[in-house]
């Protein structure tokens, strides 16, 4: 699979927001082996937080799968 060879983080969902891939990349940034993240949501695996307030930040993976469009 190209997607396991590119130096980027690469978190794969399905439609219902369940981790089907992630490449090692990915696993090293999650601190997650494959094995723990896939078959999770994505929202327990991957949440982004402000780093300067501490809020959470819009999650890239919502907003792609509400509007059909990559982030």
């Amino acid at each position: 699979l190209i997607l396991g060879e590119l130096r980027e983080g690469v978190l794969l969902t399905a439609a219902r927001d369940q981790v089907v891939y992630v490449n090692a990349t990915a696993e090293r940034l999650l601190g997650r082996a494959a094995d723990q993240t896939v078959g999770r949501p994505a929202a327990d695996v991957f949440r982004l937080i402000h780093r300067l307030t501490g809020k959470p930040g819009e999650s890239p993976i919502e907003r792609a799968l509400a509007t059909g469009e990559p982030t």
